[in-house]
């Protein structure tokens, strides 16, 4: 990683956690935040961006199409990260995502028990799973909850279960910052999903029903709980480890991420809360 030179556009909470870990890991790191004080490693411009390898766009949402345009326009080559959701408007998708050079932020992919569950669940099995993705976030926070978490356990659902078609079924609710959604898959299976920004309880967890085990899972402590018949309760071993740095690790490495499905229905069920329809 020695040899990689990498600029953050944006240096706020996840600016600065991305630029640790890419420092831990043997590469240079400068930033560009007009909005944040400077420091020896700021720099004044993103005009000229051809000693750079790496790009990590790390802004609020309705920024990154704007960002991103402006970094291709400079005739940067290389690598672009940018944070979920990876744009807000259908509009910009196709460009975006056709793009192969755009590591899009799933982060969460990236965590110990989700590889864990990849490698573990017998998806010809399932029966159900629950989503759930709470916090109490600040009064000033105006990323509606869809962006801010829903498309993660949208893109976790995905990726854990090879989802790539829009389920037959699905209806939305929503009420204070809370978007429940419950969707149904042609082979019967049953999946639900909320998410808040105004819950006291902070959690982040995922509950999965197969005909013969059921899985709890938390993401924030990376634990896995396995029910099977008989009452034998098992806790499996799932060796914890920083998402961030992994996924830093993954993009610093080459390797890719997209993620462009599950912006595609995130799309469609913001037009149904907002519209009354699908997209």
């Amino acid at each position: 990683m020695h040899n990689k030179k990498v600029l953050g556009i944006g240096y706020g909470k996840m600016g600065n956690l991305y630029a640790r870990y890419v420092t831990s890991m043997g590469a240079s790191y400068n930033y560009y935040d007009p909005y944040v004080s400077q420091n020896s490693n700021a720099v004044d411009s993103i005009d000229f961006l051809d000693d750079y390898s790496h790009i990590i766009i790390s802004t609020p949402p309705e920024t990154h199409f704007d960002l991103y345009s402006k970094v291709v326009d400079t005739g940067f080559t290389g690598s672009i990260y940018i944070d979920k959701p990876v744009v807000t408007s259908p509009k910009y998708q196709q460009q975006v995502f056709m793009d192969k050079r755009v590591f899009c932020g799933m982060t969460e992919r990236f965590n110990p028990v989700v590889s864990f569950l990849k490698n573990t669940l017998n998806k010809h099995k399932i029966i159900s799973a629950k989503f759930t993705r709470c916090y109490s976030a600040p009064e000033t926070m105006d990323t509606p909850v869809l962006f801010d978490l829903g498309i993660h356990d949208i893109d976790l659902y995905m990726y854990l279960f090879d989802k790539t078609i829009i389920p037959v079924k699905y209806e939305v609710f929503e009420k204070d910052k809370t978007c429940c959604l419950l969707l149904k898959q042609q082979d019967g299976a049953i999946f639900f999903f909320e998410w808040s920004h105004n819950s006291f309880k902070s959690e982040r967890k995922i509950v999965i029903m197969q005909s013969d085990v059921v899985y709890e899972v938390d993401l924030v402590d990376q634990t896995i709980v396995a029910y099977k018949a008989g009452g034998v309760v098992e806790n499996l071993y799932v060796e914890k480890g920083s998402t961030i740095k992994a996924v830093m690790r993954e993009f610093l490495r080459g390797g890719s991420c997209s993620s462009v499905e599950a912006h595609k229905f995130m799309f469609r069920v913001i037009c149904k809360i907002y519209l009354g329809r699908g997209l």
